[in-house]
């Protein structure tokens, strides 16, 4: 079964990617262990691509259900390491991702500007800030 195979290819750390709908890429840290797989992925290579764009259309055809509206959320566990990090080395970006795009040709910056603010309006993590409570959490 595909699905045991890629577990398998997971549990030795080789990990796979769709590109676009018809593109396949395997990976890993360790280029002897990818090796060793090397020759299966490429003979299942059509059934790989076929099981993850069909997981692809099933995971992400519905949107994630909202989170019952509080004044506050607790932190997840990543989210509370990144917090204590910050304490302790104080303003930084490591998590930041910057990045630069080139527009040919006519730009709208009202356009822009609406584009961003349904991407931000919808998702609600590039909204959150982390303020420490009386209780110093």
């Amino acid at each position: 079964m595909i699905k045991a195979f890629i577990e398998k290819l997971n549990r030795n750390d080789v990990y796979l990617e769709l590109i676009g709908t018809d593109k396949l890429k395997a990976y890993s840290n360790e280029k002897e262990t990818l090796n060793l797989f090397v020759d299966e992925i490429k003979e299942r290579k059509q059934e790989l691509i076929s099981f993850l764009n069909d997981k692809r259309i099933n995971e992400y055809s519905g949107s994630i259900p909202l989170a019952p509206k509080m004044k506050d959320y607790p932190l997840s566990s990543s989210q509370r390491r990144l917090w204590i990090h910050s304490q302790f080395k104080g303003v930084n970006t490591i998590y930041n991702t910057p990045g630069v795009q080139l527009f040919e040709g006519d730009l709208s910056f009202e356009a822009l500007e609406r584009s961003f603010g349904s991407v931000i309006a919808r998702h609600e993590i590039l909204r959150t800030v982390f303020r420490e409570g009386p209780d110093g959490d």
